[in-house]
């Protein structure tokens, strides 16, 4: 992702730049050439790092975006909760152990 200010909408500022061969690119701060949402490309249009190491390939993106390679599940609080007691003030009872907090 390239660096950018944001408007008060919280949109991404895009800064205008020249390619190699002078064509008018988005760039971001740094200058680095960037595609409509802010990821650094290579004038292939492969998402890379600064470096120039390729991350995504432009034939694998969709309208911009690398592939989710995740897939989206709906969060469950319960998974993640430990089971504790609580105290009268509404903190969790947790035990110190090692420098390490526990649950029951």
């Amino acid at each position: 992702m390239g660096v950018f200010d944001r408007e008060a909408s919280d949109n991404i500022k895009f800064l205008r730049g020249k390619d190699e061969n002078g064509r008018d690119v988005a760039v971001d701060k740094a200058g680095y050439m960037v595609n409509n949402k802010g990821y650094i490309i290579n004038k292939e249009g492969c998402i890379c790092t600064r470096q120039g190491r390729v991350l995504f390939l432009a034939s694998h993106l969709k309208n911009g975006e690398f592939p989710k390679i995740f897939p989206f599940t709906r969060f469950n609080i319960n998974r993640i909760l430990g089971d504790f007691d609580l105290m009268s003030n509404g903190q969790p009872v947790l035990t110190n152990q090692n420098g390490v907090l526990l649950d029951k």
